[in-house]
């Protein structure tokens, strides 16, 4: 008996230093971070994102960044930079300074989901040539950038990027506040496609079939205007569009605007069907010099939807949402500008918007103007 209870009392001691000594320890999260790219760096854009962990943020100086490349998954053209962990990309003096450049057979950005790049110009990508076999889509499509679902490019560029497939600027994610120009894409989709595009512009795109600008995308408040398709839908085509603006824009056939885009609170010609949409001329301020902000008698003022989630600004940093015809009731503009009324207040404060706004600009915050 003196026997077995020394036996157990010695497996019990055994199971407990077991215990104690194979403890799970988590590994702890490392703490975000902040990497700065100073201008004329050695190192390629692509070796800071390899050494960045998710989460972090990787600031960059102004510069051209064309050298680098990878392909993903070993299939298809290469790409300049391959952002594969969430993180942010950031430029420091915005999309007129800092370029991320592509080059033949070489895409401009991949981005995985969670990632941010903000402020840059993204230009020269191509996807256009033939590459091995897999995904096609993957590697033929998204000659500026090609995105997973939830990725953001916000307030950039993408210009002069052409894809075998669809979306010569941006295949996937979502953008806000971009400027797409130049892009195309010899299927569909010149500008974008199968995105999500708030608050952009988007304009003088191609695609050799549908959707000039815009092909199976979500467009919110943009200004989709000065795009061709060989085909239909010379501005959008499939998707949906809420307060956006669809006009002159160009087929060969027939659809020069839009073709099967189901559309509210838009404004283009012909009229769409579809709760507040409205045709006629959009009253942009100057389209033969490529102004596409709103004249004083634009019928797109105070037109939008006053069920939508508008984003604080509109494309040039004018606050969203404002009493454009001075009535007394503010609500969103259509497209991707809102117009500043010179005696509009509407926030009733007694200081008139454009005060406000050029306050702001001045100032770097909205104060009252010295008596």
């Amino acid at each position: 008996m003196k026997m077995k209870i020394g036996c157990l009392v010695f497996l019990l001691g055994a199971v407990a230093t077991f215990s104690q000594t194979n403890e799970v320890v988590l590994p702890q999260t490392p703490v975000p971070k902040t990497t700065h790219v100073p201008e004329n760096s050695p190192d390629t854009l692509q070796r800071f994102v390899d050494q960045a962990n998710p989460g972090d943020e990787i600031v960059v100086a102004p510069g051209v960044y064309d050298m680098g490349g990878r392909q993903i998954d070993k299939k298809g053209p290469a790409t300049r930079l391959v952002i594969d962990k969430p993180l942010t990309l950031r430029s420091e003096e915005g999309p007129a300074n800092t370029v991320i450049a592509g080059g033949p057979a070489t895409r401009c950005i991949y981005m995985t989901n969670g990632v941010r790049v903000i402020g840059f110009t993204i230009t020269g990508g191509e996807t256009c040539r033939e590459g091995p076999e897999g995904n096609k889509i993957t590697a033929h499509s998204g000659g500026g950038v090609w995105s997973e679902p939830d990725a953001l490019l916000e307030n950039c560029v993408v210009a002069s990027n052409t894809a075998l497939w669809y979306g010569g600027g941006l295949y996937g994610g979502k953008a806000s506040g971009c400027i797409f120009t130049g892009n195309k894409a010899r299927r569909s989709g010149g500008g974008a496609s199968h995105a999500r595009l708030d608050n952009c512009l988007v304009q003088y795109n191609r695609a050799g079939q549908f959707g000039g600008g815009a092909h199976y995308c979500e467009l919110h408040s943009c200004t989709v205007t000065r795009n061709s398709a060989e085909k239909m839908g010379g501005g959008a085509a499939y998707g949906t569009a809420q307060n956006t603006a669809l006009h002159h824009n160009q087929t060969q056939v027939s659809g020069h605007n839009f073709f099967s885009v189901e559309m509210s609170y838009c404004c283009s010609m012909p009229q769409a069907r579809g709760s507040g949409n409205i045709g006629g001329e959009p009253g942009f301020k100057n389209t033969d010099q490529g102004v596409f902000s709103l004249a004083y008698n634009s019928p797109m003022i105070d037109a939008g939807s006053t069920n939508c989630f508008p984003p604080a600004e509109d494309l040039i940093g004018n606050p969203r949402v404002l009493d454009g015809n001075n009535n007394g009731h503010a609500r969103i503009d259509i497209g991707a500008y809102e117009y500043v009324h010179p005696q509009a207040d509407s926030n009733g404060n007694g200081i008139s918007d454009h005060e406000e706004i050029a306050a702001q600009s001045k100032a770097g915050h909205v104060e009252r103007p010295a008596e």
